[in-house]
């Protein structure tokens, strides 16, 4: 079989890889909870199967008289196994009672682990022997034929990320992506399978390589090393080197909006920075003859050059960006190009050195002596190297999010990462000065003294910047002028941060982009909890996904309604913006220390999927629709298990920001919302047209809007006195906007956002990037169709909308700065609804 045959097949294998990994992370977030917990677990179970093949398989690879058959026996082994894997997590997810206990969440994740590990332990062990079959038909160095062999298939594990990230679950869904992954593993092995049947394996060879007591030791000529040595290297490489791509992915999303895209971006523009640096190394072993001679040596230039590189990048990154996010244009693929070249221009140089780390050592491990004229040992040396760098990247995995971050911070973390490499290199060093003790040229000596200068200037330097360049980067949260930061913590998921602005109202961000409210809102936030505890004749048990400044929950101790409430649960996913709340706690009146609330640390959707509480009123706040993974709490099956959630007569509202949705996601997410809840009503958040906010209200059960349920709630007659929009039934019904009947004519042939079609996820991100939201001249001409369908039954509701809409088209011409516009819009509005309190006291404002 031509060598370039077998690349192509172990391209097609890395594609293969890549799809499976990035849906296993998928599935594992839906098992466990977005959380960075799932992301750990996914990368353990995947790295620990990788680097059992390469280890076990690879000692076996050396025995075996037809590798290639064995390498279509482990692609076969790999569609067998990867197949099931969907079905068994989607039968854990079946076993609420299993995850609701700790004992029962170690059950569960002991046994995700073991439906992923037999799949990964049949790839790990590909590469070795692979790698066998290769150097036996090309008699080539097992560093040159390995680093080629890992390079093709890095190489097709960006391009399975791209598609997987890009584009296929978008047009084919989840399901058919892990089946194409499965046809590809089964399409290599029936090639691999077929052509192993013309092979020819010499008899006396393999005579010599399994029977021969006393092999001929072969000398190298680059020189071997400790074997301690080099599998510690090997470890720590792949340690550095998650680490890396940890830290980079959070210092990426400080500017990034981290879509699915983002996301992509970053994974491929990592892989292909690997792949071209083993490719470099294999051409250079094969064609520069004082790199196959002094690897050690090579070894300790890359090691220095890497660790400079690294400490460059938190510098480079601020002066490119200043921490400001990604352009928005008129085309959505502007703003994709920039963040690929900005992400190419900071992580590639790096990581294309610290890529050739690994065929370097490939090429000096020799735990046993080599045969002459034999394929020998190759898998050993291949899988042994691999598995040691397998292992170290799960602990990088482990370490950089759990550990580094939380310790040191982002900058600090990347600069003893530098710091690590620069050590490694000055342990070679030393190796090599005292290997090197016997005579040498004159030309050598002074090599080795140039070198172990650099090491230590670049030591001094790196440290030297370890406690300079952190503090003078600051704190992951940019500032305007007049802000301040009053409160900043760097945890496993995120940095969270309160920041007080020049007019004395606080906002909470989280890694510098995603504002999560603040005080200048707080009439409109606390709206947000108030108004579903409105609707519902009488709350008693309710539940918030969604901290956030605890301004929203403050509904249920500083409004009249909130006052029957008898529980509450409250559902946040980073535990470090619960504690940024306490900031606001004199504007919720430290809702969070309410006996009557319970906070929960997790993913909301798996929060309820683990419990058996049925709640009257479930409110979801506002969630970026564009960010990876979010797409789960718009899709049918997480609709399905709110609606199992409520109870008797119970509604659920979810708030939608509709300035970061587009028309078609919008009709997506309401097309699916309505395909679970029967009974379905639209509320605008506030008439603000720039920044629209809007409730979809779900419910098993008619909510009765013929009744008062204004009335009663406070003695002077006014539902809330300071919430303009809830002083009277007019001014509340301004912001009503129709319900499923009106709704269902506009949505006709909108297809369902799915786990296993995540729309919403891929689409979003396109329409945020183009600004072509929701907003404006687009959103009241919605809102207008939707006042000329079916369902409006009374006067007393659809006049008021009309006029909320009207109101919303007069704010709006404010600011198109159509000012006679304006006013015979006003006009009309006075006209529809003069008995509106809002209208009466508020509309001259405008």
């Amino acid at each position: 079989m031509p060598r370039s045959f077998l690349a192509t097949l172990f391209f097609a294998s890395g594609v293969a890889g890549l799809i499976y990994e990035i849906l296993w992370f998928r599935h594992f977030g839906l098992l466990f909870g977005n959380v960075v917990h799932a992301t750990a677990l996914v990368l353990v179970a995947f790295f620990a199967g990788l680097a059992l093949g390469n280890h076990w398989i690879g000692r076996c690879a050396d025995r075996v008289t037809s590798p290639l058959r064995l390498y279509g026996v482990l692609e076969l082994g790999v569609a067998i196994t990867a197949l099931p894997i969907p079905v068994l997590l989607e039968v854990l997810e079946s076993l609420p009672v299993s995850r609701v206990t700790p004992g029962g969440l170690t059950m569960t994740a002991t046994l995700a682990v073991l439906a992923v590990l037999p799949a990964a332990t049949f790839m790990g062990g590909t590469l070795p022997v692979l790698g066998r079959a290769v150097v036996r038909m090309s008699k080539h160095d097992v560093a040159e034929s390995g680093g080629r062999l890992y390079a093709i298939n890095t190489f097709g594990a960006a391009c399975g990320a791209l598609a997987t990230g890009c584009f296929l679950p978008f047009y084919i869904g989840v399901w058919d992506t892990y089946i194409f992954a499965v046809g590809i593993n089964f399409l290599v092995a029936v090639v691999a399978l077929l052509y192993a049947k013309q092979e020819y394996i010499a008899t006396d060879e393999v005579h010599v390589v399994l029977n021969d007591p006393k092999p001929i030791e072969v000398p190298i000529q680059g020189g071997g090393g400790s074997v301690p040595l080099i599998l510690s290297l090997a470890l720590l490489s792949g340690l550095f080197t998650l680490c890396l791509q940890v830290m980079w992915t959070r210092m990426f999303a400080l500017v990034f909006h981290n879509s699915v895209f983002s996301f992509a971006i970053i994974v491929v523009t990592f892989l292909v920075g690997l792949a071209v640096g083993a490719f470099i190394v294999a051409r250079l072993i094969s064609e520069v003859q004082w790199v196959y001679k002094h690897p050690w040596q090579l070894m300790v230039w890359v090691l220095i050059i890497t660790a400079v590189l690294i400490s460059l990048s938190p510098p480079l990154f601020m002066v490119l960006t200043g921490l400001e996010r990604e352009p928005h244009a008129d085309v959505s693929v502007w703003p994709l190009l920039w963040a690929a070249s900005l992400t190419t221009l900071i992580t590639v140089p790096p990581i294309i050195t610290a890529g050739m780390i690994l065929p370097l050592l490939w090429h000096v491990y020799h735990p046993q002596s080599l045969i002459v004229g034999s394929s020998s040992n190759v898998g050993a040396r291949l899988g042994g190297v691999m598995a040691a760098n397998l292992l170290g990247a799960i602990f990088g995995a482990l370490t950089a999010g759990f550990v580094v971050i939380p310790l040191f911070g982002l900058w600090q973390g990347l600069f003893l990462i530098a710091l690590a490499y620069v050590v490694c290199a000055l342990v070679v060093m030393l190796m090599c000065e005292r290997r090197a003790r016997v005579s040498r040229g004159a030309m050598t000596r002074q090599f080795a003294i140039s070198q172990q200068c650099t090491v230590w200037i670049v030591i001094a330097i790196i440290v030297g910047g370890n406690f300079v360049v952190p503090s003078s980067l600051g704190a992951l949260q940019r500032l305007k002028d007049g802000e301040s930061l009053l409160f900043h913590k760097e945890g496993s998921s995120a940095a969270v941060a309160v920041l007080k602005r020049k007019d004395g109202h606080l906002k909470l961000k989280v890694n510098n982009t995603y504002g999560l409210g603040g005080t200048s809102g707080e009439i409109q936030e606390r709206r947000m909890g108030h108004l579903p505890l409105l609707l519902h004749e009488n709350p008693r048990r309710i539940a918030f996904i969604g901290v956030a400044t605890g301004i929203t929950m403050s509904a249920l101790n500083l409004t009249p309604r909130g006052e029957q409430i008898e529980r509450a649960l409250a559902v946040e996913l980073l535990p470090h913006v619960v504690e940024a709340a306490e900031m606001f706690r004199d504007y919720t009146g430290d809702v969070l220390s309410d006996p009557r609330v319970e906070v929960r640390i997790g993913d909301g959707r798996h929060v309820l999927h683990s419990s058996d509480e049925h709640f009257d009123v479930i409110t979801l706040d506002l969630i970026t629709p564009w960010h990876a993974n979010a797409g789960s709490l718009y899709s049918v099956e997480f609709y399905a298990e709110i609606s199992d959630r409520l109870a008797e007569g119970g509604l659920f509202c979810q708030w939608l920001p509709l300035y970061q949705l587009g028309s078609r996601e919008f009709k997506i997410i309401a097309r699916t919302f309505q395909s679970v809840f029967p009974y379905v009503q639209l509320w605008r958040g506030s008439l603000n047209p720039r920044y629209p906010m809007l409730g979809l209200v779900g419910s098993n059960h008619e909510i009765d809007l013929e009744r008062d349920f204004l009335a009663g709630t406070t003695s002077n007659g006014e539902v809330y006195p300071k919430d303009p929009y809830l002083v009277d039934l007019p001014s509340l019904f301004l912001l009503y906007a129709g319900n499923e009947e009106a709704l269902r004519p506009l949505l006709q042939g909108m297809p369902l956002n799915s786990d296993d079609r995540p729309l919403v996820e891929y689409l979003a991100p396109l329409s945020h990037l183009s600004s072509h939201q929701l907003l404006g001249e687009v959103l009241i001409q919605f809102f207008d169709d939707m006042l000329q369908g079916p369902g409006w039954t009374s006067e007393s509701h659809q006049m008021p909308s009309t006029a909320g809409n009207l109101l919303l088209a007069a704010k709006w011409a404010k600011r198109q700065k159509d000012y006679d516009k304006r006013t015979d819009l006003l006009d009309r509005v006075r006209i529809l609804v003069p008995e509106s309190q809002y209208i009466q006291r508020f509309v001259i404002g405008l």
